[in-house]
């Protein structure tokens, strides 16, 4: 966290958010939030989900030292509520991450809107809904709904991808912007809706050509894995895979001419799934199949901490590589 954000995040200063939905992705933002050194007040209808969200924050509180804390951050910044009005009466920023149901989030979004001031942005973690649909119902402010999509676990990778439409406030747009760069975050701008936003539609693209490859008994799919962690992600981690094209180039003219070039053709070719494969049914009970065979041995809880060790790493080393 950059000396910047620490500061706008501490002090008389500090905001509250407020968290709306007390599950894994609300908990987990939750968890960055407070590592950032706001103050966090989580809303779920059900009283049980406390105990998961303290149970979630608590696990993910290693990590969170690890990545860096603001001076302000501190696990009792951490309230809950089964009550709507009193989650938002102190609100400076509303995260939405009830289940991707969209008629359940339009009535939920509308309910804020009408009771929070016009300059309260409300983003919704939705992964694929658009933003002109979650508004759909809302009737005072509906300008300031929109997107911010992160990625599980949101404590442990920052980006947010903010999508607001056409209809959208561009002045609540800056100011989400800015309020997710000040908590730590990476932000990235639609400038037009689309469904999944930009990361899952690259993911989702990437799935679907393992999944062609296990079709085709190319290899199995822990050697897939592998190809991928070991190969295009060590550089994508670094710089994204256009740039990391672009240098593959050398010179602007050898990209012009070879490597965009070579790249075309090669999709041409069949070095990609074709456009015709549609996975079936079979497939993919196959392919679960395969993964839980290959994860049978594995503890999830233990699973999960050693991604956030080496993802947390990753982030580290990236982090320093900027000094």
């Amino acid at each position: 966290m950059t000396e910047k954000s620490t500061k706008q995040a501490a002090g008389e200063n500090r905001k509250t958010v407020c968290c709306i939905g007390a599950g894994s992705i609300g908990a987990s933002w939750a968890a960055h939030f407070l590592r950032a050194g706001l103050r966090v007040i989580s809303y779920d209808s059900s009283a049980e989900r406390e105990a998961y969200l303290r149970d979630a924050v608590k696990f993910a509180w290693p990590t969170l030292e690890r990545l860096g804390l603001s001076s302000e951050a501190s696990i009792d910044n951490l309230s809950f509520t089964t009550n709507l009005a009193e989650a938002l009466s102190q609100a400076d920023f509303v995260q939405e991450s009830v289940f991707e149901d969209l008629a359940m989030k339009q009535k939920l979004l509308a309910e804020v809107d009408a009771i929070l001031p016009a300059e309260i942005v409300i983003a919704s973690s939705s992964s694929g809904f658009l933003a002109s649909d979650l508004r759909a119902a809302c009737t005072k402010h509906p300008e300031r709904v929109m997107v911010g999509h992160p990625f599980n676990p949101v404590y442990l990778v920052p980006l947010v991808e903010i999508a607001a439409g056409d209809e959208g406030s561009p002045e609540a747009v800056e100011n989400a912007r800015n309020f997710y760069e000040s908590a730590g975050q990476k932000v990235v701008v639609l400038q037009r809706e689309i469904n999944g936003y930009i990361a899952n539609r690259l993911q989702y693209a990437v799935w679907r050509e393992i999944l062609y490859m296990f079709s085709q008994g190319t290899a199995t799919l822990e050697d897939i894995d592998d190809a991928m962690t070991y190969g295009p992600a060590s550089r994508w981690a670094a710089l994204g895979p256009s740039a990391v094209f672009y240098l593959g180039g050398r010179t602007k003219e050898l990209y012009d001419s070879f490597v965009v070039d070579d790249l075309w053709r090669e999709l041409l070719a069949g070095y990609a799934a074709p456009g015709d494969f549609i996975p079936d049914r079979a497939l993919i009970d196959r392919y679960i199949e395969q993964m839980h065979a290959r994860m049978r041995d594995k503890e999830f809880t233990d699973m999960r901490r050693d991604r956030d060790r080496d993802v947390t790493s990753v982030r580290v080393a990236l982090k320093q590589s900027e000094l």
